[in-house]
């Protein structure tokens, strides 16, 4: 018998870009070292970009309250996207697994005004 050890995705804050992704130079990555709001700020820099410190929260904090995260914890797990589509209705979210080496497509099945893609980076 094996036993592993269940590590649902979710969010966090900081992680580096792994290499093979920031040689793309297509992608923001907050540096949100103080908070688990990497969420957050993801779906803040696809609404609000920003020409200079595009990676730091400072960038995009006074827009947090533009997002309606009541009763969606901090860090964000996929499961809670569909919540917040639902109050955040002008928003749709996909969002783009990492995951040694490899890139997994998570979506989740609606329509709406804005559609944001994230990246979803693990620690392994």
């Amino acid at each position: 018998m094996h036993v592993g050890t269940f590590r649902p995705l979710v969010g966090s804050s900081f992680i580096p870009t792994p290499p093979a992704l920031a040689g793309k130079r297509a992608l923001k990555n907050t540096q949100n070292v103080d908070d688990n709001w990497c969420f957050q700020y993801s779906i803040l820099a696809s609404l609000h970009p920003v020409n200079r410190s595009t990676h730091l929260p400072s960038s995009y904090v006074k827009f947090m309250r533009e997002l309606n995260m009541n009763g969606i914890d901090s860090p964000v797990t996929l499961s809670s996207i569909p919540k917040f589509e639902q109050q955040n209705p002008s928003i749709s979210v996909n969002v783009l697994v990492h995951h040694e080496g490899e890139i997994v497509f998570f979506a989740v099945l609606t329509f709406y005004t804005i559609r944001i893609s994230a990246i979803l980076a693990s620690i392994t």
